[in-house]
């Protein structure tokens, strides 16, 4: 590792120099102009020009200078080797602004490096001590930061601004933030082992615009976080996933370009969390829109282990190597962090074109697509058509279903439910609703059919509303001679409509439809159930 590192630096150290030469600039320019120019402190440096040159100290003396004045840290053309770590003090000036507001300017992202020569230390820290004492509108510009164990840490720093930087060579990674509304623009990351740009608790509000993300471990690891945009970059040859999301609000991804994500490399990436592909959704990510993308890989472009309201639309996949075969949507049954039940809900998937895509939706195990569908979502049927939206359906069969007529004779006691009654309270469509309430797994109702109304070998629709006022809690469905039996889980305590397509494989003589066998206890809200055969459809 520390050869590799070691590798890396003397190769930017030569292009550094290059640049610098060709430009015409010395390493010693000075630019009074531009606020405090570090090399001014140069007497600061430990065992300058030696083998074990360190510039932290001037650094340091340099920033408190800005920090007492309010100016801009300059940092000439050069590499500036460091042993300690830099950290920027806040303003002791008072004024306008927060604590941090600061600018760090180096002449150009190849012509002004500080390359950390401790991969156990960070470059750079730019925090407050605590959330409550966060730091806030600092500005990092120009400049290059290398190596260590992590190039810039930003932890509790608010309305951050990254332009024009390049971040390269980070043992865990090049970029570690939390604080909101944050700016990373026109940057490289580049080799960054564990994760390229890291966001984390309070992550909100965020720009990540015209970046490249090239050969990290994870180019780009949300960890929560609220109106996260990422626009307009190229995410190329990152070992696990280009985009890693969890518990991510409001994620947009679009006019991106990815390329060979996904490969995972054990040789040089030590593959811990993520899911080898270009974008993974992996736990409670609502509200995401990924749109106007172009994918080229042979790993699945977008993977989705558990979300709820996305719109995956007008997206190019396409395989570069035509002869490997590709998969570019893959329904996952299992998280990477967390062990809550996963689910895809309330998804539209349309609109996309696929070429040279082996298989253009797949899933981790049987039943995962089907029971998608049943969530509300929405796939279109083959690359380049729109989604499934055409059924013929025969005459009503549920007595009830809309649960207006008095009382409760049509729904029988499935064991013993605490509650079984109509409820004018919540109603979906009409005035009424059934409200059930158990206290152990096999309370419930259920519908008898008899005389039975169903067909070997034929298909039928359930749909139904569902409210749950504890979305941990919930009843099944289940119908009798055939292998339906699915949870009637929400995600929210409204009204949400479920539907379910089931084949009927085994006569029964009175078969019966059960809402029950849940959860040991629920309060459960239904509405507008209906039961239909499915004459026809382009879901089969």
């Amino acid at each position: 590792m520390k050869q590799r590192l070691l590798s890396i630096r003397a190769m930017v150290g030569s292009i550094v120099l290059i640049v610098c030469i060709l430009a015409g600039i010395s390493q010693n320019c000075t630019a009074s102009d531009m606020g405090i120019n570090v090399e001014d402190y140069s007497q600061y440096v430990i065992d300058l020009g030696g083998e074990n040159e360190d510039w932290q100290p001037a650094f340091q003396q340099a920033l408190t200078a800005c920090s007492n004045t309010g100016a801009t840290l300059f940092v000439p053309c050069g590499t500036y080797n460091i042993r300690q770590e830099i950290n920027v003090p806040g303003l002791s000036t008072g004024g306008f602004g927060d604590p941090g507001r600061l600018t760090i300017k180096g002449a150009g992202r190849y012509q002004s490096a500080i390359v950390q020569q401790d991969d156990t230390k960070n470059v750079m820290n730019w925090t407050g001590a605590t959330y409550e004492e966060s730091y806030a509108g600092g500005t990092l510009r120009d400049i290059s930061l290398f190596g260590g164990k992590t190039c810039l840490n930003i932890k509790w720093h608010n309305q951050f601004k990254m332009l024009n930087c390049f971040i390269n060579g980070a043992e865990d990674y090049g970029v570690y933030a939390e604080g909101w509304s944050g700016r990373f623009i026109n940057s490289t990351f580049n080799w960054c082992y564990d994760t390229a740009l890291y966001g984390g608790e309070h992550f909100n509000n965020i720009v990540i615009r015209d970046c490249y993300f090239r050969r990290s471990g994870i180019a780009i690891h949300l960890d929560g976080g609220r109106g996260i945009r990422i626009e307009g970059c190229g995410l190329e040859s990152n070992a696990n996933s280009a985009i890693f999301a969890r518990g991510a609000l409001g994620l947009t991804i679009s006019s991106c370009y990815f390329e060979i994500n996904g490969y995972e490399l054990p040789a040089y990436f030590e593959i811990g969390l993520g899911f080898p592909s270009a974008v993974h959704l992996d736990y409670a990510c609502k509200g995401v829109l990924i749109q106007g993308n172009i994918f080229r890989e042979s790993a699945p472009s977008l993977s989705m282990s558990y979300c709820l309201n996305a719109s995956v639309i007008n997206n190019a996949f396409y395989n570069y190597n035509v002869n490997s075969g590709s998969l570019g949507i893959l329904l996952r049954n299992e998280q990477e962090v967390g062990s809550s039940d996963p689910y895809v809900a309330q998804t539209i998937v349309k609109n996309n074109y696929f070429e040279n895509v082996e298989q253009w939706l797949g899933e981790e195990e049987p039943g995962l697509i089907d029971e998608a569908i049943t969530r509300n979502c929405q796939f279109q049927k083959y690359p380049g058509a729109d989604f499934v939206s055409s059924e013929q359906l025969g005459s009503e069969m549920m007595v009830d279903g809309n649960m207006e007529l008095s009382g409760v004779t049509n729904w029988r006691n499935t064991y013993t439910p605490l509650v079984k009654e109509k409820s004018s309270t919540y109603a979906h469509g009409g005035s009424r609703s059934l409200h059930i309430v158990s206290d152990s797994s096999g309370d419930g109702v259920h519908q008898v059919f008899s005389p039975s109304p169903l067909e070997v070998g034929k298909t039928y629709k359930i749909t139904l509303w569902v409210k749950n006022m504890d979305i941990e809690e919930y009843l099944n469905i289940k119908l009798s001679g055939t292998d339906l039996n699915k949870h009637l889980k929400t995600y929210n305590t409204g009204w949400e409509p479920l539907f379910f397509y089931t084949t009927y494989t085994s006569y029964v003589s009175t078969p019966y439809l059960t809402f029950g066998y849940g959860t040991a206890t629920s309060d459960v809200y239904i509405d507008d159930v209906s039961f239909k055969e499915v004459i026809s459809s382009d879901l089969f």
